[in-house]
């Protein structure tokens, strides 16, 4: 048996880390590794982050049965409608008497909406994540700087459950500075 569903705990906004669970359930055993192929889906990073399921049994009337549940992180890009559709599993499973079994699977599709909250509407970047923080550095005090003094400045953005390409750009805007031909002036 597959089943597929996205655990999501809140509002479903682009950039946002959602889970698509799907869970492998067999009244026999696993015999070697699943494979799952992510497919590709316009708007939606999907990927793999664990290379292992979490695995469990549970009895179901008077047998046991085998579970693999694997959790793929998705995240959205933009609000709109999305549908995952069946992802190919490669599984082997012990087939008694028969042996090792090997063959794929389908999950079923999953569809879900992401919505842009009105306060972002007119944000040009954002981060979805539980936790964020930016802190800088510099190599040297800026106390008494003159001109033509160089510094070198570090800043860091922080955040969970963001991959790092999901992190804002930053271009550093700094008045004041001068050209060659300026500096040069200036020198005499």
């Amino acid at each position: 048996e597959v089943e597929a569903g996205m655990t999501t705990g809140g509002a479903l906004v682009p950039g946002r880390k959602l889970t698509l669970g799907i869970t492998l359930a067999t009244d026999r055993w696993f015999s070697g590794g699943t494979r799952i192929s992510l497919p590709e889906v316009p708007g939606l990073v999907i990927v793999q982050s664990e290379q292992f399921a979490a695995n469990a049994s549970e009895r179901r009337g008077d047998q046991d049965w085998v579970l693999q549940r694997w959790a793929l992180d998705v995240y959205p890009q933009r609000e709109g409608e999305f549908t995952i559709p069946p992802l190919a599993l490669r599984v082997k499973v012990n087939a008694g008497d028969a042996g090792d079994v090997e063959g794929a699977l389908n999950s079923p599709p999953v569809s879900f909406t992401v919505t842009l909250p009105a306060a972002l509407a007119a944000v040009t970047q954002w981060v979805a994540a539980p936790a964020f923080s930016v802190s800088q550095r510099f190599d040297r005090p800026l106390e008494g700087l003159q001109v033509g003094d160089a510094f070198e400045r570090e800043i860091v953005f922080e955040a969970s459950d963001v991959l790092a390409m999901m992190l804002p750009t930053y271009t550093a805007q700094v008045e004041g500075l001068l050209t060659a031909d300026q500096y040069k002036a200036l020198l005499g």
